[in-house]
């Protein structure tokens, strides 16, 4: 519990004045305790420096410095306070699997460069700044955070936000008892940056709930640990969790011989993992590993650890499709280069006998040079197995707002490679209408539309659409497969032609 003194350090700037005075010996304790009681029966109008000052009891120099000290550490807490309210919401969004700990790392390096420039930001607008978060989630995860009831250390009390904070603040408010700061339930003091996060409380048993620490860094910014995290995946460390689906989890990692970076893949429910999980896994790392082309994500090699497969990828710098688009920091003339990139690379895979099936935003990746590659085939059909299928008659695949009607119909035999003609449709109409080309409340609503309906034409959305990129997406997003581009290569080449100013093969629709 802390002391009166330690209370009045860190909320009374004139008070810590005073502390600060004393501490460097600048004025006595008697002469001290004098000054604040003539001061305070003054009506404490001005600040304490100025008063003592004015008495001649401390001189000019002395009170410029003590008071720059006072700033400095003004400035120190409300910082803290940021922070803490900042690590509470990155808390929340990591526990629902919002986000992965390394982008709210790489969020909070930037919060702390624009600190360094003199710009506030808090980190939710970071996260939403740069597509991490939409908007209406980090209004979402706002109220969740608001809800909580905060605490204060030293007298064991819990306070509503509504009923401590009238100023409107987002930083947690002060104990109207004690004027301690209160603090978010699981969330580190503001001078306590490695106390551990603790999890939630109401994690469901069995489940291996994540706990997180903050820790500051050789540059003195503070980033998020997963204390969960496997140390090692087979002679890989393991530095933070990448992103987790349905079957897979993947980790960015390091290789301990040649100090490189890598992307490492494993299967989510390991070594209690159901049969055909397992062979489906087995199938990706099978038919992934016969891929090799300059748009694709490279897989290197492949092993088991403690039972759970695993293999190993390039590590690619930079951000997703989705993020991009979602932050709104790339043009269609960059998007359309980026989509015939991906365009190439699918119709390779497909030469190789591989039709990925779940192309969309979020697994295109734009490295740092401004490339794209095409990653996760963890649904993708290889035709070298067709004997092994493990898709079955109704079982529906893929991702509802990209996915072409026969994969919705849930028939794996009508599916071929213009399957993922459809999504590469799917995708560039969003480039250009600013959404996908069905969407909904409900999963079930989506895939009615893509099986029934046929999509409005993007200039409707958006009225400067090019006609050609809008023929060139409608085209591919023909209902009957027969009806779309045979081949990707050739979407490639009208995408390439539109951006060479030549004509494309697309046909406009009047």
């Amino acid at each position: 519990m802390s002391s009166e003194p330690e209370r009045a350090v860190r909320l009374d700037e004139d008070q810590l004045y005073g502390r600060l005075a004393l501490l460097s010996g600048a004025v006595s304790p008697d002469l001290l305790r004098r000054a604040l009681g003539e001061w305070a029966a003054g009506g404490a109008s001005r600040r304490i420096g100025l008063f003592l000052v004015e008495r001649g009891w401390i001189g000019r120099e002395a009170d410029e410095a003590l008071q720059a000290e006072v700033d400095r550490r003004r400035r120190a807490f409300e910082y803290a306070r940021r922070r803490q309210r900042d690590i509470s919401l990155a808390r929340i969004a990591l526990e629902k699997r919002i986000l992965t700990v390394g982008q709210v790392n790489e969020a909070i390096r930037e919060q702390h460069a624009l600190e360094a420039k003199g710009q506030r930001f808090y980190l939710g607008q970071i996260l939403v700044k740069h597509g991490l978060i939409p908007a209406g989630r980090f209004v979402d995860l706002a109220r969740e955070l608001a809800r909580l009831d905060l605490y204060c250390e030293s007298c064991d009390r819990r306070y509503h936000q509504e009923d401590t904070s009238s100023s409107g603040e987002a930083a947690p408010a002060s104990c109207p008892k004690c004027r301690e700061p209160l603090l978010y339930p699981g969330a580190p003091e503001p001078d306590l940056l490695d106390s551990p996060v603790e999890p939630a409380s109401d994690s469901g048993a069995g489940e291996r709930a994540h706990e997180f620490a903050a820790r500051v860094d050789d540059e003195g910014v503070y980033q998020l640990v997963d204390l969960t995290l496997p140390r090692e995946i087979g002679p890989y460390q393991v530095t933070e969790e990448l992103a987790r689906g349905g079957m897979g989890i993947i980790y960015a990692g390091r290789d301990p011989r040649s100090g490189e970076q890598v992307a490492i893949k494993v299967l989510k429910d390991g070594e209690s993992a159901k049969d055909a999980d397992l062979r489906r896994f087995h199938h990706e790392i099978e038919g992934a590993s016969r891929l090799a082309h300059p748009n694709i994500v490279a897989v290197r090699h492949s092993g088991v650890h403690q039972g759970t497969p695993y293999y190993i990828m390039d590590f690619i710098q930079g951000r997703t499709l989705r993020q991009r688009l979602r932050s709104r920091d790339i043009g269609v003339t960059e998007a359309i280069r980026l989509l015939a990139q991906a365009a190439r690379a699918v119709d390779y895979a497909h030469s190789q006998g591989v039709i990925h099936r779940d192309l969309k935003p979020s697994n295109l990746l734009v490295d740092l040079s401004g490339n794209c590659l095409v990653a996760d085939f963890g649904l993708a059909k290889f035709r070298f197995l067709t004997n092994r299928t493990l898709t079955r008659a109704g079982d529906t695949i893929g991702t509802p707002y990209y996915m072409p009607p026969e994969q919705v119909s849930a028939k794996p035999g009508e599916i071929d490679h213009r399957a993922d003609v459809y999504s590469l449709g799917a995708i560039l109409y969003q480039v250009l209408a600013g959404e996908p080309p069905f969407t909904g409340q409900r999963t079930y609503e989506i895939l009615e539309k893509v099986k029934y309906e046929e999509p409005v034409p993007p200039s409707r959305r958006r009225p400067d659409v090019s006609p050609d990129l809008e023929a060139i997406a409608l085209l591919a997003l023909e209902k009957e497969p027969k009806k779309r581009y045979d081949t990707a290569r050739e979407m490639a080449e009208d995408l390439e032609a539109h951006l060479a100013g030549k004509k494309v093969r697309a046909k406009r629709r009047r």
